[in-house]
């Protein structure tokens, strides 16, 4: 699922691909999640977490 893509930016900031991207339907991401151990706890304790992690970076 995670696809690398090549860009150039301009001068001006603008982003612009090198080729075009495959197209893809929303519904195919619906569920690849679900199994990861990454998501596997509380909701909650995961917002935490990251939010602990995010501060520790400032």
């Amino acid at each position: 699922m995670l696809q690398t893509i090549e860009v150039e930016i301009d001068a001006q900031g603008g982003i612009h691909l090198l080729r075009d991207l495959p197209s893809s339907n929303l519904c195919d991401s619906i569920g690849v999640l679900k199994d990861s151990p990454c998501f596997n706890e509380d909701p909650v304790e995961i917002q935490r977490k990251m939010r602990e992690e995010w501060n520790d970076k400032e």
